[in-house]
């Protein structure tokens, strides 16, 4: 067929691809109405090029071809005839300048870097291979502290993303990620970024040259931590024991029957951790992330007694509040230009009052009178500052007799990393996150940083409590990509984000970013 000839050369630029109902469109550019996509099964590519498909994270293809006449074929199909195209950006097409288009992959064994010649319909084989500077890479630095268990850890180049490629394949720009932790204690931060060359001599020989552009040090930021404790056991009887400020968050009642009270003050920020990089000519340009949470705990006791005393029997009256006020900014910047920010603060006070015999609080036993609530409420505001996310929380529990009461032990009496970490000690980077309770909780409102499925895109998500569910996707703020700021604040209905909420698809040939939340009727595919 005459356009599967045109398929081939020139390159078709189509638009955007999405799915609605089971229907998948294509949108194309200029402004053209949207229509089904055409099959593209039986469109042959040249090898060893990659079909044609949808991308979520692109780089472009561009060797030089300049653009053809436009084909009135392609344009009927949603085409536009270009002399480039989008590949995906860790596809292996390549353009040599002795031995022309080949499809070269790299692979990472925590050593070295492997180059593989996958072109189909030949036998994949290693072509060239270069050590990774480890040591220049993680110089200065040999082990980190986790920040939400305190724990040492050694540093290694685990496993390798590919972020970006230049127009013809042989630059490879790529980062070096490393972990520790699991759960709610998972720590995971980039500790190097490299561009990868693939170089070939006249004979053909090909080669890799590894330039490090970014170290761990570089990576990792600078943390500040600063800590005042004054938490101690309680309970109308008198104080207990001292709660030293180990790593670990408490619960509420401890085997003597007391509970968790007093002051805690925790500051906890971290500037310029590199979150991702794209190539920008022979340049590099880098996504940083800055965090400052505050957490700040008080409690009054006051108005609790002892009623009266029996011999080994006597009866305690509860009076206690607990406020935790949670104050935190999380801010994604992009070294070429742009910025995105969110704040955040919530305010929690929990109330007990109650009277017991001796026998441990919170757990079976005789309430004579008692009462518990816990009110939540959070502000969080994204760019621009007049758009709000508010959530509100109310959880009231009324007088009961008999009843089981939490005291409050996973919303107030929380410990962060406490005083496990060494004086001077370097910290991992903690999650880019804000509001979180404690490791057990997630159903209160929370602002994180978000997967956008596409290495060009950084996003953040704005959580709320949903009524007696766990936190749902609730405000999606602005976009940050290489071309700058995209979109607004965008409202996610009840049940609504999916898996991705703050999926933004980054298209290099037009710097457009097509945003999941701006679109909640459409699965976005990618751009083809």
């Amino acid at each position: 067929m005459p356009f599967e000839i045109e398929a081939i050369d020139p390159y078709p630029y189509h638009g955007l691809v999405y799915t609605e109902g089971d229907v998948q469109w294509l949108e194309p550019g200029g402004g053209r109405p949207r229509i089904e996509l055409p099959s593209l099964s039986n469109v042959p590519t040249p090898r060893p090029g990659p079909r044609y498909a949808p991308l979520e994270s692109s780089a472009v293809w561009d060797v030089g071809h300049p653009d053809p006449p436009v084909s009135p074929r392609l344009y009927a199909l949603g085409g536009t005839s270009l002399g480039r195209r989008l590949v995906a950006t860790a596809d292996s097409l390549t353009k040599l300048p002795q031995s022309g288009l080949r499809a070269l992959a790299l692979s990472f064994d925590g050593e070295e870097i492997y180059l593989r010649d996958v072109t189909p319909g030949q036998i994949e084989k290693t072509v060239a291979a270069a050590q990774v500077p480890t040591s220049a890479i993680l110089s200065g630095i040999t082990e980190l502290v986790n920040p939400y268990t305190g724990n040492s850890f050694e540093v290694r180049l685990a496993t390798m993303d590919e972020l970006d490629r230049s127009a013809d394949g042989r630059r490879r720009l790529v980062a070096f990620r490393w972990s520790n932790g699991t759960g709610a204690n998972l720590v995971a931060f980039y500790v190097g970024v490299a561009v990868v060359e693939i170089t070939e001599s006249e004979a053909g020989d090909l080669s890799l040259d590894i330039t490090i552009t970014a170290t761990a040090n570089d990576c990792l930021g600078v943390t500040s931590y600063d800590r005042e404790s004054d938490l101690f056991w309680w309970s109308p009887a008198g104080r207990g024991d001292d709660i030293q400020p180990d790593s670990g968050v408490p619960i509420g009642v401890n085997v003597s029957g007391e509970i968790a009270v007093g002051s805690f003050l925790e500051e906890h920020a971290v500037a310029d951790v590199i979150i991702g990089a794209y190539l920008d000519g022979d340049s590099v340009r880098y996504f940083y992330a800055d965090i400052e949470v505050r957490e700040d705990q008080g409690s009054d006791t006051s108005g609790s007694h002892i009623i009266n005393t029996d011999g080994d029997s006597y009866f305690m009256h509860w009076e206690v509040s607990k406020t935790r006020i949670t104050d935190g900014k999380i801010t994604l910047r992009n070294s070429g230009g742009g910025e995105v920010s969110v704040h955040f603060h919530r305010a929690i006070t929990s109330t007990l009052s109650a009277t017991n015999n001796n026998r441990v609080p919170g757990y079976p036993q005789n309430f004579y009178v008692g009462s518990y609530s816990i009110n939540s409420s959070a502000t969080m505001t994204g760019l621009p500052a007049d758009q709000d996310s508010q959530d509100t929380v109310i959880d009231e529990r009324p007088d009961e007799a008999g009843a089981i009461l939490r005291l409050g032990q996973d919303a107030v009496a929380i410990r962060d990393i406490g005083g496990a970490i060494p004086s001077g000690a370097r910290i991992a980077p903690r999650r880019i996150e804000v509001g979180r309770i404690s490791a057990n909780r997630g159903d209160y409102a929370r602002a994180t940083e978000s997967d956008t499925r596409c290495s060009k895109t950084k996003g953040l998500v704005i959580y709320e409590r949903g009524d007696g569910v766990p936190e749902r996707p609730a405000r999606v703020p602005p976009t940050i990509s290489p071309s700058g700021i995209h979109g607004t604040m965008a409202v996610i209905p009840p049940g609504g984000g999916g898996t991705y909420p703050a999926r933004a698809l980054y298209n290099p040939l037009t710097d457009q970013v097509a945003r999941a939340a701006d679109y909640p009727d459409r699965y976005l595919n990618g751009w083809i």
